[in-house]
């Protein structure tokens, strides 16, 4: 079994230090484990975006009525897919540019450019 803490480093390719070694157990874990993270934030994020938005709806509706109104979005499941969305494609492109830095940040050491600062214009 994994514990929390050890699922708690930055990413999937997260590189190892002196007397930190990560198993392919716990990176898979922490995929999981930081795709759950996302995918609370977002229903989260989901909730409360659109019952705000179905409060506006709602409150619009009551006022003005129009024969080319939408039906309003149920509140639950557009939260669930917000929190798929994130758990599933922010986790991931989230680990891939981590995992890209990591390649980036090796390749300016052996270049020696970490002490040379560039401006892109």
């Amino acid at each position: 079994m994994i514990s929390k803490p050890e699922l708690e480093y930055l990413g999937v390719f997260e590189a190892e230090r002196p007397g930190c070694k990560f198993s392919i157990d716990q990176r898979i874990g922490t995929y999981f484990y930081k795709g759950v993270l996302y995918a609370s934030v977002g229903f989260a994020c989901g909730l409360i975006g659109q019952g705000i938005a179905n409060l506006i709806m709602t409150a619009k509706r009551s006022i003005k009525k129009s024969e080319g109104d939408i039906p309003v979005p149920p509140l639950v499941k557009s939260a669930v897919l917000c929190g798929v969305f994130l758990g599933v494609s922010s986790n991931t492109r989230y680990q891939i540019i981590n995992g890209l830095e990591r390649v980036v940040e090796a390749l300016l050491v052996i270049l020696d450019f970490q002490n040379h600062v560039f401006c892109m214009f």
